[in-house]
């Protein structure tokens, strides 16, 4: 088992995670116990360093969508991550 420190994630399915360099981001999704059910959605993001295996609640700043699960995710470069999903 690899212990981290820092606040984790909670629990979640139906994200999407994207490594850029040493960083692993986890975007939105699901708290629900029912996959297709869209009343727990999470719209927020973590990063895991995987060097230092400290985890940190990104701050994003501007419009969130309310909708993140099933999104899905792809590094464009060495800082931005394009995010796709569907309401």
């Amino acid at each position: 088992m690899i212990v981290t420190s820092g606040q984790s994630p909670s629990p979640r399915h139906s994200h999407s995670a994207v490594i850029i360099n040493s960083l692993m981001f986890i975007i939105g999704g699901n708290s629900s116990h029912d996959l297709f059910l869209k009343d727990n959605t999470i719209n927020d993001i973590h990063y895991l360093d995987l060097k230092t295996l400290a985890w940190t609640n990104l701050k994003v700043t501007g419009s969130v969508p309310t909708y993140l699960a099933y999104n899905y995710s792809e590094q464009l470069d060495d800082k931005h991550i394009i995010v796709f999903w569907c309401d």
